[in-house]
């Protein structure tokens, strides 16, 4: 059986439909009634009935656009689905965040340069539970830029980091051992930058979002014309600033990636979906 919601959306598309017509039909009386008008005043009450007709019509037919858009959400959803790996296409630019490295982290993470590239693409066989607090930082990071270049369709050519204001001195660093780690995989041709203007509070939602979509807009200017796919990281950072790119991504349509327990890239993308209407 039909529900409720799925009938009335029927319901105002059908009088969207009808009321159409009759402000055609309407129009096209009215019109014709303004000749007659002119030339006897005993044409004045064909004119008064046309423009009635021609009034309701444009009134019942903006009413059902209106209540058609008000209950759009009835039979318009948005949902996630994971991306097959062996399908994704890849991407051009690539958007993520930068954990702060605390003091006795530095040295960890400088023995990231001597890894194998194979040790950034093999997923660990039991996920660490709990999480060790120690663990190596920005080990995820580098796998999603493995990843993104490993052979895929797209090339990656941009890297925008969004750093808070105590990761933004680390930049450079992140980039250095990225250089040297991926060396292999010909990670020279790739531009890293960061994020223009001040840092973002890691905690504020508003300020990340607003630093996101200028980090989006800016791989679109660098890609200049050439098509590419923007893709966004939501691994690294706080949980606030991953509800942040989450949100971005699944109101513009685009790819994020995400790195499990056991170190698998994954890459999920939101789509719009119009189910049919006549589904119980």
């Amino acid at each position: 059986m039909m529900s409720w919601k799925k009938a009335r959306v029927l319901g105002l598309l059908a009088l969207s439909v009808i009321g159409a017509g009759w402000l055609g039909d309407s129009a096209a009386a009215l019109f014709s009634a303004i000749p007659g008008l002119c030339a006897s005043r005993l044409a004045f009450g064909e004119f008064g009935l046309a423009l009635l007709w021609f009034l309701v019509s444009f009134g019942l037919f903006c009413s059902a656009l209106v209540l058609l858009y008000r209950y759009r959400s009835d039979v318009i959803h948005t949902s996630a689905r994971a991306l097959p790996p062996t399908g994704y296409a890849g991407h051009t630019a690539l958007i993520m965040s930068l954990s702060n490295l605390r003091e006795q982290q530095i040295v960890q993470v400088e023995g990231l340069r001597s890894l194998d590239i194979a040790q950034f693409r093999k997923p660990l066989t039991v996920a660490p539970r709990p999480p060790d607090p120690e663990a190596t930082p920005w080990m995820q990071n580098l796998r999603v830029l493995c990843d993104s270049l490993s052979g895929r369709k797209e090339t990656l050519r941009y890297v925008v980091i969004i750093a808070s204001p105590e990761s933004n001195p680390q930049v450079d660093l992140f980039e250095s051992i990225a250089r040297d780690a991926l060396k292999g995989l010909g990670i020279e041709k790739v531009v890293f930058e960061r994020q223009e203007g001040m840092p973002p509070d890691a905690n504020d939602f508003d300020a990340l979002l607003l630093h996101v979509e200028r980090a989006h807009t800016r791989c679109l200017r660098n890609m200049g014309g050439r098509r590419g796919r923007v893709c966004i990281d939501i691994t690294s950072g706080t949980k606030i600033y991953t509800g942040a790119t989450t949100t971005f991504a699944v109101t513009r349509g685009i790819p994020f990636s995400y790195v499990d327990n056991i170190g698998r890239v994954h890459y999920a993308m939101a789509r719009v979906e119009l189910p049919h209407l006549l589904e119980p």
